[in-house]
């Protein structure tokens, strides 16, 4: 008497394997014989999943490095990966691979371009307060109790002041996230604004 085997497709008699009980090994579709996974290329493919891919599903835009030269350099890997295997199912997951890299940098370049259009609507609006200030205003004093209050203002630097606007108020513990931060700095020193007076 013969047992059936989960693991293989092992004919025994009339037995059949558990898992594939109606064709033949060859008929899975990701299996391959190919070599071309070599552990250069397995890390290649964890950098793109870790860097690039994940931040832009998770849309930790900012998270993507913006090192065109590693990109190109692992597109490129991944592209040879593409040319060099035969087996259609893996050539589709390496060209969604290569667009889901491609994705990622341009959502790294959108991100930016956003937080720069946020920061020039920021100064417009700055300018067109300082053109509006102390126009048609009357100074009225009510002096009928004859108590006063003071009030006390003060004012952030520049670089935390456009990173509330834009990326709101920080978690609370979480402090100001110093990637947005090294961000908006090359953006403010664009504009030659100093950041921090």
């Amino acid at each position: 008497m013969y047992s059936k085997s989960i693991f293989n497709n092992t004919h025994q008699g009339n037995q059949r394997s558990i898992i594939n009980p109606v064709g033949q090994m060859n008929n899975i579709p990701f299996s391959t014989n190919e070599t071309i996974f070599t552990t250069e290329n397995l890390s290649a493919l964890n950098k793109i999943h870790k860097f690039y891919t994940n931040p832009l599903g998770n849309q930790n835009y900012s998270d993507i490095p913006d090192n065109y030269l590693d990109y190109a350099e692992l597109y490129s890997t991944i592209s040879n990966l593409q040319l060099q295997t035969t087996n259609t199912n893996i050539k589709l997951l390496l060209k969604i691979t290569c667009e889901g890299l491609t994705g990622a940098i341009h959502s790294f370049g959108l991100d930016k371009s956003m937080i720069e259009l946020n920061i020039q609507n920021i100064l417009l609006n700055n300018k067109i307060q300082d053109i509006l200030t102390n126009k048609n205003e009357q100074f009225a004093l009510d002096n009928t109790n004859k108590k006063y209050s003071l009030q006390k203002t003060f004012t952030l630097a520049p670089i935390y002041s456009y990173y509330i606007t834009i990326f709101g108020l920080p978690e609370k513990g979480d402090g100001f996230d110093p990637i947005k931060i090294q961000s908006l700095l090359a953006i403010l020193q664009k504009h030659n604004i100093n950041p921090y007076f």
